[in-house]
């Protein structure tokens, strides 16, 4: 149990399945840019026709403002907890590093990033004009999307979660499941 609940309140685990899930994605990607005749395809077309270094900069771009808006975020969120666990008890920051929605878009802005430092490793092999990975570009664009929509989602989340009686609706809930933890066991050793 105590092994569970370090792995649960952690920042490491659920941010690192999600990263190799996205390692595992981009060289999915990368493998069929490289192996299918993709870029012959007349309706793929546009996915397949760019200019290496136009998108060298916007994955650098992507790569930097995720990063920024990772920090900016984190650091703005880490300031409301300390100001509101003064209030309402130092239990708050555990609930918040045990949130399952933390962790996921904390790994999946960490998996944007290094997807886009990946893809602009692979820049190098733009100059060859047979190789243009279209389909994974375009997945890190579909990813930034994602990461925007789970942005706001994360402020409307970690916003709600400060307030007062969502904060005494989750103490009286981990109470009960507590007790009643504690009655099954009791149970448990009596039969």
């Amino acid at each position: 149990l105590k092994t569970y609940d370090a792995v649960k309140t952690s920042f490491w685990f659920t941010p690192c399945l999600i990263l190799l899930g996205t390692l595992f994605t981009c060289a999915l990607l990368l493998s069929i840019d490289l192996y299918s005749d993709l870029h012959r395809t007349h309706w793929l077309h546009f996915l397949y026709h760019s200019d290496p270094d136009i998108i060298r900069s916007l994955l650098t771009t992507i790569a930097s403002s995720v990063m920024t808006v990772v920090s900016i975020t984190f650091s703005i969120t880490i300031v409301a907890l300390t100001n509101a666990s003064s209030q309402f008890g130092p239990r708050l920051i555990r609930n918040f590093m045990e949130d399952i929605s933390t962790q996921v878009v904390l790994g999946v802005f960490i998996s944007l990033f290094v997807y886009c430092l990946i893809l602009t490793r692979m820049t190098d092999n733009f100059a060859e004009p047979a190789f243009l990975p279209g389909l994974s570009i375009a997945g890190a664009a579909m990813m930034t999307l994602f990461g925007i929509l789970l942005l706001i989602y994360f402020i409307h989340h970690v916003a709600q979660n400060l307030q007062s009686d969502h904060i005494i609706d989750n103490v009286y809930s981990e109470l009960q499941n507590s007790i009643e933890k504690i009655f099954d066991q009791q149970k448990e050793k009596e039969s």
